[in-house]
């Protein structure tokens, strides 16, 4: 049976028996090269054959071969691929950009609680992220690995902010010092406006 594998991707093969007695089982490359191969799945005669965990060196046609351990026996059989896609590479993003208070006044300490995640397959490695107000930075801290499909909140202080309209920005690797799936969803910012403060 031809079969179109991706490199990177992980498969399992099963010849599932079903009126056959037992089944061996064999991939190959289009060159006839032995790559992997089964007898017995379960360790055991008659427990079909099953070959996990390949991972293809190169996208492209590969070949399984299922025949009987005796040449004289017949039956039924099911062959089965079942692919698991290659891990993705990190994704760095912004899950929470809140300002505390909404609607500071020139005299209030303003709050940033912050959320990063890491929405891919792999762990992170530590990164560096970023506030910033109306584009002047405030403070660049350095966060721990996310692992994959983590999340991690933290708060940042600014302070008193001068009486007038702002943007608020957070920036995840603003240096793209981490190699993403997605690169398009390091920021995210906030409008506020600081109220004149009452006498």
């Amino acid at each position: 049976v031809r079969i179109r594998l991706t490199a990177g991707s992980r498969y399992t093969f099963e010849a599932r028996l079903g009126t056959h007695p037992n089944t061996l089982l064999q991939l190959q490359d289009g060159s006839d090269s032995r790559l992997a191969g089964n007898d017995d799945a379960g360790g055991d005669l008659g427990s079909g054959s099953r070959i996990a965990d390949f991972i293809p060196p190169a996208t492209g046609d590969y070949f399984l071969k299922v025949w009987a351990s005796d040449a004289r026996s017949t039956g039924t059989y099911s062959l089965v691929a079942v692919e698991t896609p290659a891990a993705q590479p990190p994704n760095l993003t912004v899950s929470l950009l809140s300002i505390r208070p909404e609607l500071p006044g020139a005299l209030e300490t303003v709050t940033v609680e912050l959320g990063l995640a890491n929405l891919g397959d792999t762990a992170s490695g530590a990164f560096e992220y970023e506030v910033d107000v109306d584009g002047a930075p405030v403070t660049t801290r350095v966060a721990s690995s996310l692992p994959a499909r983590v999340s991690t909140t933290n708060t940042v202080v600014l302070g008193a902010l001068a009486a007038a309209p702002h943007t608020i920005r957070l920036r995840v690797d603003p240096a793209g010092q981490i190699v993403e799936s997605d690169e398009s969803d390091n920021t995210a910012s906030r409008d506020i406006t600081v109220l004149q403060a009452t006498a």
